[in-house]
């Protein structure tokens, strides 16, 4: 007998996959995957970020995702009132590692380098000069 419920998680996968594909390190696997349509709800489990891809989008921040994962998506759809009621995202378990971006560390050292007025030696050191 054809199984319905793999075809559709089959359907979901490969449109969460174009809407989540960028975000995600890895493919969606099918066991990631918990669909209660019925119920209004979608879950994707143990999330790997791109933090390449959360990096670029975070540009104008002056940091970086170094790490990320999110231990549970859920998202809940009220069929019953779809056109008063808001759809809702729920996040559990997100970790996300941050450094601060070179490119922002090497600002900090030219203004720092600015204000005291000292140039900075191969060291770090500024050099005195009377």
């Amino acid at each position: 007998m054809f199984n319905t419920g793999w075809a559709l998680k089959r359907i979901y996968k490969f449109v969460l996959k174009r809407l989540l594909g960028r975000v995600l390190k890895n493919e969606l696997d099918l066991e990631q995957l918990d669909v209660q349509l019925a119920n209004g709800i979608i879950e994707l489990r143990n999330l790997v970020l791109n933090c390449e891809y959360l990096s670029e989008q975070l540009a104008h921040l002056p940091v970086v995702v170094v790490a990320g994962e999110v231990g549970c998506v859920r998202g809940i759809i009220p069929w019953t009132a779809l056109g008063s009621d808001a759809c809702l995202v729920e996040l559990e378990d997100v970790e996300l590692t941050l450094a601060p971006r070179p490119s922002a560390i090497s600002s900090t050292l030219k203004k720092d380098e600015k204000k005291s007025g000292g140039a900075k030696t191969e060291s770090g050191a500024e050099s005195c000069e009377e």
